[in-house]
């Protein structure tokens, strides 16, 4: 029935590329999709709308970044087959779960990296105390100086398009940063817990994980999520409790476990950032 998926979906994901390369989001409309897989433009509508609860309460005006899921629902439905999810994965224009909770993950790896290969300034955040008066925007001061996001953000992307091998690159590197500022939108990365350390030094407060006095409440707290208890020898085993909870509770599979996958990547982030520790204390 219509279009072959490896043709229509071929045909799309080149346009795709296309409008990214050139600088603009894709974006098709549901008129032009229909045309080009030879369905009534009603039937299309029948289709979103019968999917409805799998796709979220309202119907795209036009197919894009933010409504992939719609646009897959459609080919499949139009097609009968089950194959555009896969042909948009290896071209690099969609991640499923299990890509968002693996690029998630080489974000906190690389940022981790980061911070280990950050020497502390105490006398550059001494001239910014003194110029901004309060610790907060002294420590936001130091934080944009020393930790360039957009760098950190660059360097996951290209890692993990890399790794990914996708056909289209451009088109994949577009899809990965566009899944990163939903993440930080959802406020499911968070940077906050890594830094957590590096701002105690540096306002002068004592590193809050002495290890001869057990664990704060905070660490504590961040175990207990992942039901551990305590700290894994390894950021990989650390890593792969991460993804396992994640395959149950990511928003993309779970849109009740929004609000868990906050608490995970919270508890992620505070957690992973201990491993660093020696670094702020200038052990080896």
């Amino acid at each position: 029935m219509g279009t072959p998926i490896s043709d229509t979906a071929g045909a799309l994901i080149r346009d795709m590329n296309s409008q990214v390369e050139s600088g603009k989001p894709w974006s098709f409309s549901i008129d032009s999709v229909s045309s080009r897989l030879g369905i009534p433009l009603v039937d299309c509508y029948r289709i979103l709308y019968k999917k409805t609860p799998e796709t979220g309460t309202y119907i795209p005006k036009n197919f894009g970044p933010d409504s992939i899921i719609h646009f897959l629902i459609l080919l499949d439905e139009c097609t009968g087959l089950s194959e555009s999810e896969l042909l948009m994965r290896n071209a690099g224009a969609f991640l499923d779960h299990e890509d968002t909770s693996e690029l998630a993950a080489v974000f906190y790896d690389q940022a981790v990296s980061l911070l280990q290969g950050h020497t502390v300034d105490d006398a550059t955040y001494e001239q910014m105390l003194r110029r901004y008066k309060r610790h907060e925007r002294a420590w936001e001061a130091y934080r944009d100086y020393f930790f360039n996001a957009d760098d950190l953000n660059t360097s996951v992307i290209l890692g993990f398009v890399e790794g990914k091998n996708f056909k289209y690159p451009n088109l994949g590197r577009f899809t990965v940063e566009e899944k990163l500022q939903l993440l930080y939108q959802r406020n499911i990365l968070n940077l906050d817990g890594m830094f957590h350390e590096l701002r105690a030094h540096l306002r002068g407060i004592p590193a809050e994980e002495p290890a001869s006095k057990g664990y704060s409440k905070e660490t504590q707290d961040a175990l207990a999520v992942f039901s551990l208890p305590g700290l894994p020898k390894t950021r990989s085993e650390l890593r792969g409790c991460y993804k396992g909870l994640m395959k149950t509770y990511h928003p993309d599979i779970n849109p009740a476990g929004l609000e868990v996958s906050k608490n995970i990547n919270s508890a992620y982030s505070h957690l992973i950032g201990l491993f660093k520790q020696s670094i702020v204390h200038g052990e080896s």
